[in-house]
């Protein structure tokens, strides 16, 4: 019954109350995966990741063989970039359910996640070794604070964009239509690089 307002609570938007019937239920009944599931799909909805995680492995661990929870627990490490994680978690489910085409995508998606991860890896680490052998280069530091750019660290990114200016590097205009440069350039830092030249 608890779970069954929950229920209610999230499909009328009252999500704290919602959560407070699962977590009331779960008290009565710590094994009813039901209500479990319930929480760990609010908690995600809410952007707490970690706490959703938590509960869809202590679904698992009351339900091994849950292809619904082994399936959401993939997505959320997916999410978090834990891409060996999230293929297990896939390959456990299609197990249990080798017709499940949900489960099946997602184990799709999580691989190519990973091999862009390992691609973004390699690039950051051969840009980082130009930068090592060539440590008065404007244009190596210029390569690894667009790589930075691209795949989101702003920090970096700015740290070496300034370094690269600094070494001398003198196309302004291609450092303004570079699109690698997209994600930082409403960063007010970046725009003060950019107007010292």
């Amino acid at each position: 019954a608890l779970n069954k307002r929950g229920v209610e609570l999230l499909q009328e938007g009252k999500i704290d109350l919602a959560i407070a019937e699962f977590q009331k239920a779960l008290n009565r009944d710590p094994d009813y995966v039901s209500a479990r599931l319930n929480l760990a799909y609010i908690l995600d909805r809410q952007g707490r990741i970690d706490d959703a995680i938590d509960q869809y492995r202590s679904a698992i661990e009351r339900d091994p063989n849950n292809p619904i929870a082994r399936s959401n627990l993939g997505v959320l490490y997916d999410k978090k970039g834990r891409y060996e994680q999230a293929i297990q978690e896939f390959e456990k489910g299609l197990e249990i359910d080798p017709t499940d085409t949900a489960i099946r995508k997602n184990l799709e998606v999580a691989g190519k996640n990973k091999a862009i991860a390992q691609e973004r890896e390699q690039q950051i680490a051969q840009a980082k070794k130009e930068v090592q052998s060539q440590p008065k280069s404007a244009i190596a530091a210029y390569k690894l604070g667009r790589l930075y750019s691209l795949y989101g660290e702003r920090e970096l990114a700015i740290d070496w964009l300034s370094k690269a200016l600094k070494l001398g590097y003198q196309d302004v205009d291609y450092l303004q239509k570079d699109r690698a440069l997209d994600p930082i350039r409403s960063d007010p830092r970046f725009t003060s690089l950019i107007e010292t030249r």
